[in-house]
C-alpha cells in the first residue's frame, strides 16, 4: 500500500464526490457566504503582496498554513520574508547612523571595494551595533560582505557574532562557517567548509552566508561552494556582529557588509471551518517574484478553500501572474 497523500487535484475531486453523495451538489463562487468571499479576497491579496515583497527585498518568500496553536490561537496563513537590519559601508560620514565601534590598527574609510572600506591591513577589528540593539532572527539570517585577503596574512576569523555564527577563512583558502541552531529550547552548533582554493588571497570577494529554512550555505562571486541542513530556529546572539579577528590576525580589507534577517508575518485568520490547501503545502516565491523553480518545477501552485468540507473556491498561482480559475 502507498504512504503517498493526496495532490490538490485528487483531493479535490474526492471533495466533489462527497458533495454528490451526500446530495451537496456542485459548488461555485455564488455558494460562498460573505465570509468566504471575504478570505478568498484577502488570501489573494496576502499572495500578491508576498510576490511583491520578494521582488522588493531581492529575497524568496515562502508561504504556508499553521495550524490551530495550543494557546487557541485560530489556524492561519504567515509568510516568511526578509528585512535588512545591519549594515555597514565604513565611510565615515555614515559611522554614526550605522554605529560603528572599531578596534584598533582598523581604519575606516580607507579605499574599498565601492567608496571608503574597513581597512584591517594591520589587524584590527570593527563592532556594527546599528540603532535597533541585539538582532534577533530565529527564522533565519543571509550576510552579504566583501573581502580581500592579504598575501601570506589573509588567514583568520572574517565574522564573530557571539552565541549565533562565526566565519573563518584558512591559509589554503577554505572556509569554515558555524551555527548555533536548534529547536527552540536546546541548541547546537552545526558546522560548514568550503574547500582550499574557494577565497584565493590578493583579490576582493563577494561572500554571502545564509542559515535559514532549516539550510545553510556559503556562496563566493555568486557561486554556491558548500551547503548542508541545520535545525529549524537559530540561537539567540549575545551582542552585535564583530568583523576582523579578535586576535588580530586576520589582515585585510572589508566592505559593504549586509545583514538580512528572516522573519514571520501573519496573514488572514481560518475559521474553525475553513481550509486553505496549497499543494504543495509551501507555496515559495524566489529573488525575483516567481515561483521558486527548485521547488514547483515550472508547475502552477493549486489553491483550494474548503468550508464544512465543501470546495467553495480554487484558483492556480501561476509562474508570474495569479491565474484564477475553477
Amino acid at each position: 500500500m502507498s504512504n503517498r497523500g493526496f495532490t490538490l487535484a485528487e483531493l479535490l475531486l474526492v471533495l466533489a464526490l462527497l458533495g454528490l453523495i451526500m446530495g451537496i451538489g456542485a459548488v461555485g463562487l455564488e455558494r460562498m457566504d460573505p465570509g468566504s468571499r471575504g478570505l478568498r479576497a484577502t488570501t489573494l491579496t496576502f499572495l500578491q503582496a508576498s510576490r511583491d515583497r520578494a521582488r522588493a527585498s531581492g529575497k524568496p518568500v515562502s508561504l504556508e498554513v499553521v495550524p490551530p496553536a495550543a494557546d487557541g490561537s485560530p489556524a492561519r496563513l504567515v509568510r516568511y520574508s526578509y528585512r535588512r537590519s545591519l549594515e555597514a559601508t565604513f565611510e565615515s560620514s555614515a559611522r554614526e547612523r550605522e554605529n560603528l565601534s572599531p578596534v584598533a590598527p582598523a581604519v575606516l574609510d580607507k579605499p574599498g571595494r565601492v567608496g571608503g572600506g574597513l581597512d584591517l591591513v594591520q589587524g584590527g577589528g570593527v563592532l556594527v551595533q546599528g540603532k535597533g540593539g541585539v538582532v534577533r532572527s530565529p527564522h533565519g539570517v543571509v550576510i552579504g560582505i566583501d573581502v580581500y585577503r592579504s598575501e601570506n596574512d589573509g588567514a583568520g576569523t572574517l565574522i564573530e557574532w557571539e552565541g549565533l555564527m562565526s566565519l573563518r577563512v584558512r591559509n589554503d583558502g577554505s572556509l569554515d562557517f558555524s551555527v548555533r541552531a536548534g529547536d527552540g529550547r536546546t541548541f547546537a552548533r552545526f558546522a560548514l567548509s568550503a574547500p582550499s582554493g574557494s577565497m584565493p588571497e590578493g583579490r576582493w570577494h563577494h561572500l554571502v552566508i545564509a542559515a535559514a529554512d532549516e539550510q545553510m550555505s556559503i556562496k563566493i562571486n555568486g557561486h554556491e561552494i558548500a551547503s548542508g541542513i541545520l535545525d529549524p530556529v537559530l540561537a539567540e546572539p549575545e551582542g552585535p556582529p564583530y568583523l576582523g579577528d579578535p586576535e588580530g590576525v586576520f589582515h585585510g580589507l572589508i566592505d559593504e557588509f549586509t545583514v538580512w534577517t528572516r522573519f514571520r508575518e501573519n496573514g488572514p485568520e481560518l475559521r474553525e471551518d475553513v481550509l486553505v490547501i496549497f499543494d504543495p503545502p509551501t507555496l515559495r516565491f524566489d529573488r525575483y517574484g516567481l515561483l521558486d523553480a527548485a521547488t514547483h518545477n515550472q508547475d502552477p501552485v493549486g489553491v483550494a478553500l474548503v468550508e464544512y468540507g465543501d470546495i467553495v473556491d480554487s484558483f492556480w498561482v501561476g509562474r508570474f501572474t495569479e491565474e484564477i480559475g475553477p
